[in-house]
């Protein structure tokens, strides 16, 4: 059955609110929109609007009701608070992912991090990594904006800088076409822009690269970069991938993109999540404890910035600097720096 979605915006301070808005339909294993017309055609009557009111109470609780254009009727209680407890059924809370990570961790020395990835790797879990400078939260570089509308963001912003990119990109995207559009943001976010996705690697090496890539030689004492280590078969076992981040359901959804004038993705081992939630990691965990999983889906080792040096060295005699990371002449004046300069 497809997923109904509307999104709307209520104004600053307001405490009531009505607005008569759209009702988007997407399809269930896609996330792609259909229109009331499509649904029909596969038996189900869905909405094309609904009034939607909305009033903040004095207890911090949020009741929302609703009425829609096919006449179906709904109400909920919602609790403006960082609980995970349900009130009336519902229960909403404020994005934590500017808050510290919560993920237990291990701290490692190189050593035993090469032991332990080592011995991971030869399961059948399809490990991805990702490296990080510190141990933020899981975030994209989207939502690390501050943004939330992918709607706007897909509609208006990507048609944008697909329009003005075009004349620099040997290959047309056809940002219609969901494979296209993977690719056509995946080039995008390695050249800087935000987008919805997340950068993994199959190499834990790669990733510890680029987790001590930009770390002063002199870090403050104590301080940790960290390698997330995804269990990505059987999240992917649990949670059907979705192609969509707009007006679809929280997901997170590994696609690998199609090497279209992209030189970086193959020699990083690199593939990708899209998502539509700003706190990835308070996502995963939650999903564990929903599902009842006994394994957890996402694990962390943090390796002491004071190695960096040890570190990026034993990772140049595997070949992993930025002239192999990033091919061009910017690569080799990085890794020439390191070479001569150990920056």
């Amino acid at each position: 059955m497809p997923a109904s979605h509307t999104t709307f915006t209520v104004p600053i301070g307001a405490t009531e609110h009505r607005v008569l808005g759209p009702v988007f339909s997407t399809d269930p294993t896609t996330g792609a929109i259909i229109t009331p017309g499509q649904a029909l055609a596969h038996g189900y009557i869905m909405p094309g609007q609904a009034e939607i009111s909305l009033k903040l109470g004095d207890d911090d609780h949020l009741f929302i009701s609703w009425v829609s254009d096919i006449a179906t009727a709904g109400e909920a209680m919602a609790t403006r608070d960082f609980s995970l407890g349900e009130a009336s059924g519902f229960s909403m809370s404020r994005s934590r992912a500017d808050d510290s990570s919560l993920l237990p961790a291990r701290t490692v020395d190189w050593a035993e991090f090469r032991g332990i990835v080592e011995e991971n790797l030869g399961g059948d879990d399809g490990l991805l990594f990702r490296g990080q400078a510190q141990p933020w939260r899981l975030r994209t570089s989207f939502h690390r904006t501050g943004r939330s509308n992918l709607h706007i963001y897909n509609s208006a912003v990507i048609v944008d800088l697909h329009r003005t990119l075009s004349a620099q990109t040997r290959h047309y995207y056809r940002i219609g076409d969901p494979d296209e559009r993977g690719s056509f943001y995946a080039l995008a976010q390695h050249h800087g822009f935000p987008t919805p996705l997340l950068d993994w690697t199959r190499s834990p090496y790669v990733a510890a690269y680029f987790a001590f890539r930009r770390q002063s030689p002199s870090p403050p004492p104590g301080g940790s970069a960290r390698i997330y280590m995804f269990r990505a078969n059987a999240w992917q076992f649990d949670h059907r991938p979705i192609s969509y981040v707009a007006l679809a359901p929280p997901h997170i959804s590994q696609f690998e993109s199609v090497m279209i004038d992209n030189s970086r993705i193959a020699p990083q081992q690199g593939l990708f999540t899209s998502t539509n939630v700003d706190d990835i990691e308070s996502f995963i965990m939650s999903e564990k404890l929903r599902l009842g999983r006994q394994q957890s889906y996402l694990e962390a080792l943090d390796l002491p910035w004071a190695a960096r040096e040890n570190i990026m060295g034993h990772l140049a005699s595997m070949g992993i600097t930025a002239a192999s990371m990033f091919p061009g002449l910017d690569g080799v004046c990085e890794a020439f720096s390191w070479k001569h300069f150990r920056i």
